[in-house]
């Protein structure tokens, strides 16, 4: 296994083909309590202002699913996983995203947003994890 992982990762290189830290992490201090924040991270109106398109929304509970459709005509799906109300919600991205000319493959990955009152409003950390490595198998040209 360590072979193969290692002549992934020497392929990538060879094609000049992005290699992505395991994880990226971002934290931010709002002004609002957790409740305000939670509910414009699970409403429709607050998810598409937070992802800068149409949220479709079935229910915030994990195996549900949430499809976002951006004006250039893509639209990516998510299933949530998990889901603490008021505190933390995970779910992650389907690999492929419907274009105006067809599904195209990409990474998939699980997001984590966690909530945390703070004395000055509510910290809201994000942190993404996982590529597809059959996507970056596919971009260079990897066959199975």
């Amino acid at each position: 296994m360590l072979a193969r992982q290692s002549w992934t990762r020497n392929q990538a290189v060879a094609y000049n083909v992005p290699v992505k830290p395991p994880f990226v992490e971002k934290s931010v201090v709002v002004d609002v309590g957790s409740d305000v924040a939670w509910q414009a991270l699970v409403e429709p109106d607050g998810l598409s202002e937070w992802f800068g398109a149409t949220a479709r929304v079935e229910r915030i509970e994990p195996g549900s699913h949430i499809e976002f459709s951006w004006e250039d005509g893509a639209v990516r799906g998510v299933t949530i996983e998990e889901v603490v109300p008021g505190r933390r919600l995970a779910f992650r991205w389907m690999p492929f995203v419907r274009t105006t000319r067809g599904p195209v493959r990409v990474p998939g990955s699980r997001v984590e947003i966690d909530l945390e009152e703070e004395r000055d409003g509510t910290r809201i950390t994000v942190r993404e994890t996982g590529t597809d490595v059959p996507a970056v198998h596919e971009t260079i040209g990897v066959t199975r």
